[in-house]
C-alpha cells in the first residue's frame, strides 16, 4: 500500500512537472480566437437571436450541442447530428454512416439559442371557428395519414460548406416543420429580423415557402397574424421585377413586395445560387434585403410603411401587426403546403437589427464558404466523356456520362446544357433526366466538370431529335403521377395544391386531383394556355380535361370557358353542377383533329364568375365515341335595354351531357348574333319594328337543341 502510494505521488509530481513546462513553452503564444457566428453578432448588435435554425453548422461559435435529429427507416433508430467542433460545421459523416444503404428523415432542426424553439413535423392545419368576426377558415392538411406534413429526406440537399459535406432541408410539397409553442418570438406589434440561407434555384409558385413567425393555431387568424421570409414565384398577391422568384415578406392574406399587393420594381428576380434572404419588421415599419450568399454585400429591396391597398390608404389590418409567435418553415401559416424549397439555416432576434448588424451577418455567412470547397484547385478538372442521351419517349431523354477524376482533395460537380443554354448546374451525380421537351425537335446536349479552378471544356455533343408527338398525360400543377407527366407545356396561371380526399370518376386515377392550375385574374384576366406541338397535321386526338371543384359549395358559383384550337368546346361552364358536387372528379373529352402547325392548344378562360381550373389533361390516340346528344333548349329569352336599333336578350342556360359550346340567336330564320354566355346584346334594328328572337344551344360536336319559346321584342320609335 505504502509502494502504491508513493507511486502514484510521484506520477503527480511527474505531471505537475511536464505541464509546468507545457505552459513555460507556450507562454508567448495567444489563444486562437473563434470569429463570432451570426447570432454573436445579433447579440452585439443588441437584437439576440430568439431561434437558430441550421443543418449545415453551428450559429454561435461555441455552439456543440445538435444541430438536427435524423431517423432512419430500417430500424427506426434516431441519431442527433452535431458541428464538427464547436461553432463549425455540421458532421455529415455521421450521417452518411448511420443512413448509408437505408433512408432517413430530418425529425427535428434545433434551436441553438437558449429559448429551445425546436422545429419538428407541422401538424395539420387548425379546425377554424366559422362564428368568430371575421370566420376563420380550417387550415390545410398534410399528406401524412393523420394530416400533419411529411419530413424531409435527409440526404436530398447536399451542399459543400468551406469545403466539408453538409445537408439541407429539402422542401417538397406537402413538406413542413413548425413550432406553434415558442416562447421570445415577437407578437403583437413587437419588434423582430429575421434572416435564412436558401437555395436561389428551387422554388415554385405556390404557397408557401416560408421561414418566420405564423400563428401558433395553424389556420389564417387575419392580415398581420404573420410575418415570415417568402421565397418564391407567386404572383396572387405581391411580386417584383422579371418572372421571379423574389424574396418577400409572407404577412398573412398576402404575400409582400412592398407597401402595397402590386409589383415592386425594385425587388428583383433572384439569380444567385445561394440566396441570404431578410425581412424585419417594427411598428409602422418593414423592410426586404437580400445578397449572394457566395459573395458581396446586402441589397435593400424595400424599406417602408406596412401595407397599404390602391388607394394608399391602411383599409387592411397590418398596421398595427398582430403577429402571434408561432415558428414556420416550408409551409404557410395555415398550413399552405405546395411550396417547394432548400433551407440551409436561418434565426429570428427580439428587435428590430440594424442594417450594419446584418451585413455583419452577411459577411459571415460569405466567409462560410457556401457551395465551395476547401482547397483551392491549381487546375480544371478534365472533360467529361461517354456522355449519351437516351429517348425514353416524345417528349423526355435520359443522359448521362463518365464520371471524372478531379486533381487530389478538390470536389467536382457536373454543368449540363442544352442547346448552349445551362439546364442543370452542381449536379453531385453522372446523370440528368431532361422531361417537358417538345416531340419532333432537334436537340443539342453537352457537359462540363466544374471545380473552384473553373470549368472543363465542353464534353463532345449529344445531338438528338424527338420522336413524332405520342399520347401524353400531364398531372397539372404536380409531379409525376402514373403514366401522367409532371406539368409542364403551359403559359401562365397558378397552381395549388389540395389536400381534400377526391372521389374520382370510376377508373380515374385518384392522385391527379390532389394539384390543379388556376387563372391568376392578375396575368392575361385570368387566362391561361397549354399547348402540345410535334403532331402530324391531319391526325386524330382524343383530350380529355379532368376537373374538381374543391373551393366552392354550391352550383352557379364558377363559370368559366375552355377552347381547343380555337374552336370553344366549354362554354360558361359551371364545374360544380357537373361534378355533381364538392370534392368529387368529373372529366370531358373532345374530338380534335391537329390543324397544320402540328399543335394541340388548350385556352382555359375565365368565364362570368370566379377563374377557370384544371387537374389534368391526357391526349390519346384516334377519337372519342361520337357525342349524339344534344342539349337541351335554352329558357324562354326576356328582353331589356331595348332603344330604337338594339335590345338586350337574356335567358337560362340549357344543359348538355358533355359541355355547352354557345349559343345563336335567331330573328325568324335569320342569325343574329352568337354568345358564349346567357346573355347577347341584338344591334342594327330598325326603329319602330318587332322582331321574333329565339336561342338554340350547341355543343362541340355540333349538336344543336331544338329553339328556345319566343320572344317578341319591339323596338322604339
Amino acid at each position: 500500500m505504502i509502494r502504491g502510494e508513493t507511486t502514484d505521488r510521484k506520477g503527480v509530481v511527474l505531471f505537475l512537472a511536464l505541464a509546468a513546462l507545457a505552459l513555460a513553452c507556450g507562454s508567448d503564444k495567444k489563444p486562437v480566437k473563434v470569429p463570432d457566428a451570426p447570432c454573436d453578432l445579433y447579440a452585439a448588435g443588441g437584437t439576440p437571436c430568439v431561434a437558430a435554425h441550421a443543418t449545415t453548422r453551428a450559429l454561435y461559435k461555441g455552439y456543440k450541442g445538435g444541430l438536427y435529429q435524423v431517423i432512419r427507416s430500417s430500424d427506426q433508430k434516431t441519431l442527433d447530428i452535431g458541428p464538427l467542433t464547436p461553432g463549425g460545421v455540421a458532421n455529415a459523416a455521421a450521417q452518411d454512416t448511420f443512413c448509408k444503404d437505408t433512408t432517413c428523415l430530418i425529425t427535428i432542426i434545433y434551436d441553438q439559442s437558449p429559448r429551445g424553439n425546436h422545429l419538428t413535423r407541422a401538424p395539420p392545419g387548425g379546425p377554424g371557428d366559422p362564428n368568430a368576426n371575421p370566420p376563420i377558415s380550417a387550415g390545410f392538411k398534410g399528406p401524412e395519414a393523420d394530416g400533419s406534413d411529411k419530413l424531409a429526406v435527409a440526404t436530398a440537399a447536399p451542399i459543400i460548406i468551406d469545403g466539408h459535406r453538409a445537408y439541407g432541408v429539402y422542401i417538397t410539397s406537402g413538406t413542413g416543420y413548425r413550432n406553434n409553442a415558442a416562447t421570445g418570438v415577437a407578437k403583437g406589434d413587437d419588434p423582430e429580423g429575421m434572416y435564412a440561407i436558401m437555395d436561389g434555384t428551387r422554388y415554385n409558385d405556390q404557397c408557401c415557402f416560408d421561414y418566420g413567425n405564423a400563428e401558433t393555431s395553424s389556420t389564417d387568424t387575419g392580415d398581420g397574424h404573420m410575418e415570415a421570409i417568402y421565397f418564391g414565384n407567386d404572383s396572387m398577391w405581391g411580386s417584383g421585377a422579371g418572372k421571379g422568384p423574389w424574396v418577400m415578406g409572407d404577412l398573412e392574406n398576402g404575400m409582400f413586395s412592398g407597401e402595397g399587393l402590386s409589383n415592386n420594381a425594385n425587388d428583383p428576380t433572384i439569380t444567385f445560387q445561394w440566396l441570404t434572404a431578410i425581412v424585419k419588421g417594427k411598428p409602422g415599419h418593414w423592410a426586404i434585403r437580400a445578397g449572394d450568399a457566395q459573395t458581396g454585400s446586402l441589397a435593400t429591396y424595400f424599406d417602408g410603411g406596412r401595407p397599404k391597398d390602391a388607394t394608399g390608404t391602411t383599409t387592411r389590418n397590418y398596421d398595427p401587426m398582430s403577429k402571434e409567435g408561432a415558428i414556420v418553415l416550408g409551409s404557410g401559416g395555415d398550413n399552405s403546403n405546395g411550396a417547394i424549397g432548400t433551407f440551409f439555416e436561418g434565426a429570428m432576434t427580439t428587435g428590430y437589427p440594424s442594417n450594419a448588424t446584418e451585413d455583419a451577418v452577411q459577411a459571415n455567412v460569405v466567409a462560410a464558404r457556401y457551395g465551395k470547397s476547401a482547397v483551392t484547385c491549381t487546375q480544371a478538372p478534365p472533360t467529361p466523356v461517354n456522355l449519351k442521351a437516351t429517348p425514353v419517349s416524345s417528349y423526355q431523354f435520359d443522359l448521362s456520362w463518365s464520371p471524372v477524376t478531379p486533381q487530389a482533395t478538390c470536389w467536382v460537380f457536373y454543368n449540363v446544357y442544352r442547346d448552349g443554354t445551362l439546364l442543370a448546374g452542381n449536379l453531385t451525380t453522372t446523370t440528368y433526366t431532361d422531361g417537358g421537351l417538345t416531340p419532333a425537335t432537334a436537340y443539342q446536349y453537352y457537359v462540363q466538370a466544374v471545380d473552384s479552378a473553373g470549368a472543363s471544356a465542353n464534353s463532345a455533343t449529344a445531338n438528338v431529335t424527338t420522336g413524332e408527338a405520342t399520347a401524353i398525360s400531364i398531372n397539372v400543377g404536380g409531379p409525376a403521377v402514373g403514366n401522367f407527366l409532371p406539368d409542364g407545356y403551359f403559359k401562365g396561371g397558378l397552381t395549388y395544391t389540395n389536400t381534400a380526399t377526391i372521389t374520382p370518376p370510376a377508373g380515374v386515377l385518384a392522385d391527379i386531383f390532389s394539384t390543379e392550375r388556376y387563372g391568376n385574374t392578375n396575368d392575361n384576366n385570368g387566362a391561361f394556355t397549354y399547348s402540345f406541338q410535334g403532331f402530324t397535321a391531319g391526325s386524330e386526338w382524343t383530350v380529355t380535361l379532368y376537373f374538381s371543384e374543391t373551393y366552392l359549395t354550391a352550383a352557379g358559383q364558377r363559370f368559366f370557358e375552355v377552347d381547343i384550337n380555337g374552336r370553344p368546346v366549354l362554354a360558361e361552364w359551371d364545374l360544380y353542377a357537373a361534378a355533381g358536387g364538392v370534392n368529387l372528379g368529373v372529366s370531358r373529352s373532345f374530338p380534335v383533329t391537329v390543324d397544320t402547325d402540328g399543335k394541340i392548344v388548350i385556352d382555359f378562360k375565365a368565364g362570368s364568375l370566379q377563374n377557370a381550373k384544371v387537374n389534368a389533361i391526357a391526349i390519346t390516340a384516334g377519337l372519342p365515341p361520337p357525342d349524339v346528344q344534344a342539349p337541351t333548349a335554352p329558357g324562354t329569352p326576356a328582353a331589356s335595354n331595348v332603344t330604337s336599333t338594339t335590345a338586350t336578350l337574356t335567358w337560362t342556360a340549357s344543359t348538355d351531357d358533355v359541355g355547352l359550346a354557345g349559343y345563336d340567336i335567331y330573328s325568324g330564320t335569320t342569325l343574329v348574333g352568337s354568345s358564349l354566355k346567357t346573355t347577347s346584346d341584338i344591334g342594327n334594328l330598325t326603329a319602330g319594328t318587332s322582331y321574333t328572337f329565339t336561342v338554340k344551344a350547341r355543343d362541340a360536336a355540333g349538336n344543336v337543341s331544338v329553339p328556345s319559346v319566343e320572344v317578341l321584342v319591339t323596338t322604339s320609335p
